[in-house]
Order: structure tokens, then sequence, then C-alpha cells
């Protein structure tokens, strides 16, 4: 379908604008070609950092040659759209660290609401209450679980919870909740831990 697309932009009908993700990673290098091209102007979609992600994950080694280039494809591909959507606050200011022009960058929250989705008290936390943890300070992660995501110093830390605590309602309970493909090592990890909960996505049942 993304050749299908890539294809159908290149030869097919003029568009008014193309809009390329940062998914499959650099698929989006063809948006400058078309604009070149065709004079077809284009909007960046970005829910992840290339070739920074490579980079944290081991795949690429930082400062070398390959890293090199493909950061100057994507700072390039960033200068040229005529809109850069990000998922996140913190990523708005990586792109324009990349050369994307700020009154061009635009924050969309990813899968939420913002006006639905809001910090509740604890007292009126329906988690909290099915799960016995209205005391608990708890210190919770929720998302994907996947290769790009670090939790050793997560696990590290529940780890080091005493199994002694001077108040058993304030010992910390570390809890992950999430999918992807580390989430077997996770609760593997989970299995030796006492103070660590490992749950699946949960957004059906609280929605």
């Amino acid at each position: 379908y993304v050749l299908h697309a890539g294809i159908s932009s290149l030869f097919g009908r003029r568009h008014d604008l193309n809009v390329f993700l940062t998914q499959p990673p650099f698929f989006y290098a063809l948006a400058p070609v078309l604009k070149f091209l065709r004079g077809q102007p284009y909007a960046c979609v970005v829910m992840d950092l290339f070739p920074q992600e490579l980079v944290s994950m081991g795949v690429l080694r930082e400062g070398g040659l390959l890293t090199r280039i493909l950061y100057a494809i994507s700072a390039r591909v960033l200068r040229g759209a005529e809109s850069v959507i990000v998922i996140g606050r913190c990523m708005a200011d990586e792109v324009a660290k990349m050369g994307a022009s700020r009154d061009r960058i635009h924050f969309i929250p990813n899968w939420i609401d913002e006006t639905q989705v809001t910090p509740i008290d604890n007292d009126d936390n329906p988690l909290r209450k099915e799960m016995g943890w209205d005391d608990r300070f708890v210190v919770l992660y929720g998302g994907n679980l996947g290769n790009a995501q670090y939790f050793d110093d997560f696990l590290a830390a529940a780890r080091q919870v005493p199994t002694e605590h001077d108040n058993a309602t304030r010992k910390p309970l570390y809890v992950i909740i999430g999918e992807g493909s580390r989430a077997g090592y996770i609760r593997a990890h989970a299995e030796s831990i006492e103070n660590l909960v490992v749950l699946p996505f949960l957004h059906e049942k609280y929605s």
C-alpha cells in the first residue's frame, strides 16, 4: 500500500497536499522529491524520530557516516514541510532543532483527547480502587513495551524497594501497563520483583 501510494503520487494526478508519516522509516524522503518534480507540497506526521531512535536502540552508531546521512535526510524533509505534526511537546523541540520552522510545528496528542483524559484525585481513580492501591505510592509506566523503550532503570528501581518498609501503605509500587515485543521480557522480571505489577492495556475497560 505504501509503495502504491508513493507511485501514485509520483505518476498519478497532482495532489494538493501529500501527508507523510515517519513509518515506515525514511519513506518520507520521497516528500521533497515529489515537491521538486511535481510541485506538490507536503506535511509530516512525526510519530518517531529517526535516526535518533535507531541510535538509542544501538542499531546505528552516534556520529557514524550513515547516521549523519540519515540525519541530514530527516532534517531536509522537516525543513521543507508545510506543516509538521508532532505527538509530544518535547518532540516539538527536537524537530525544531532539526530545522523545522517553529510556526509550522503543531502539537496534536496521539490516541487521547486532552479534554477528556485529565488528572483525577486518587480517591476517584477506579483502577486504584479495583486493584487495592488506594493508599499506595504508585510509580506507573503506561504505553508501548517495544524495543525502543528502555526499562532497565525502572526494573532496577522496583528491585531495590526493601521487602520490609516503615510504612506499608507508602511502600512504592511499580506498575507497567501495556503490550509489545518486550512484554515477555518484562513479565519474566516481574516474577522475581515483589513490588512490580505488569498489566495489559486497559483502555477498553476504563474508557
